[in-house]
């Protein structure tokens, strides 16, 4: 056990600057990648990024959600420079004792410069 989780560490230090995030949603303006740490990290990170001229892109904010949620019925939207991401995961009602499906929305304001 000791032998692959040393293994696993290793590996992970030597492939983290390789690895590529790989866009779960995007619109016209911004992309949501689902951010990967290394091999022994936790769940559910994701990076918001907006378009910046052909190639480039601006990171926005990195979410950590408790869940995984499903990034093709999610939406995002900016209004009036207040981006809202609206998503759908789903949770164990123990009343019911079966999965529901839980709808959320996140606010995302942006930096206030000094």
């Amino acid at each position: 056990m000791t032998d692959g989780l040393i293994i696993g560490i290793i590996a992970s230090l030597f492939l983290y600057p390789v690895q590529t995030d790989f866009a779960e949603y995007q619109n016209k303006n911004f992309k949501i990648y689902e951010k990967h740490k290394g091999f022994l990290d936790g769940c559910c990170t994701y990076l918001i990024t907006e378009k910046q001229l052909i190639i480039f892109e601006k990171k926005i904010k990195e979410i950590n959600i408790n869940q995984k949620i499903d990034l093709e019925k999610s939406k995002l939207t900016n209004e009036n420079g207040i981006l809202k991401l609206k998503y759908q995961y789903e949770d164990y009602d123990y009343k019911l004792e079966r999965t529901i499906k839980v709808d959320s929305t996140i606010v995302i304001r942006p930096k206030k410069l000094l």
